[in-house]
């Protein structure tokens, strides 16, 4: 919150970049980021982070969660991915992060959100929650997600100060594996 929590992102954005380019396994990178954050900690700051690798090989995305809010899939399938959710970073040294790692299918949709979302306030001074926005996200059939799940906020909040940083990130995957690619060659040849 605020310029020197932005500040202090960059700079542990850009390690987390020279992490991943020394080797790209989501658990390391977040132990690794955490050790950097916890030995040079006086204040106990902290900070939540999900990383994930995508391998257009075999369409996995392997995760890892240093409690940060779980996103989720959408497509054929709705999945919250929270099964690899670590400690937060900065706080003690030499924790341990798990890897998860699902297969994507074409089409399917990673949604990733800060709890800037859940934890929007409204006049009542009642929370958006993660019911409210997992329930939104179930019943999402397609176009705009961030323009969706926005515009369930606003008309929630009805213009109250926002009290922390909202970002939101939506991936979709579009692939056509060694396999598929065969089939349109095969649907070709027949016609």
């Amino acid at each position: 919150k605020g310029l020197s929590a932005s500040l202090y992102m960059a700079v542990m954005l850009t390690n987390m970049r020279q992490f991943a380019l020394n080797n790209p396994n989501p658990s390391l990178i977040l132990r690794q980021a955490n050790n950097y954050l916890a030995a040079k900690n006086p204040e106990s700051v902290f900070l939540s982070a999900f990383v994930a690798v995508y391998s257009t090989t075999d369409n996995t995305l392997t995760y890892s969660s240093a409690g940060h809010n779980p996103p989720y899939i959408l497509g054929k399938r709705f999945q919250k991915l929270d099964k690899a959710n670590g400690t937060v970073l900065g706080l003690f040294e030499n924790e341990e992060y798990a890897n998860e790692a699902i297969r994507l299918e074409p089409d399917d949709m990673l949604f990733l959100y800060t709890d800037g979302i859940t934890e929007a306030l409204n006049r009542k001074k009642e929370f958006y929650t993660e019911e409210r926005l997992e329930a939104l996200l179930r019943d999402y059939h397609g176009g705009d997600l961030i323009g969706t799940v926005l515009r369930s906020l606003k008309g929630f909040v009805l213009n109250t100060e926002q009290s922390d940083d909202i970002t939101m990130v939506s991936v979709r995957v579009s692939y056509l594996t060694k396999q598929s690619t065969k089939d349109l060659a095969s649907e070709e040849d027949r016609r």
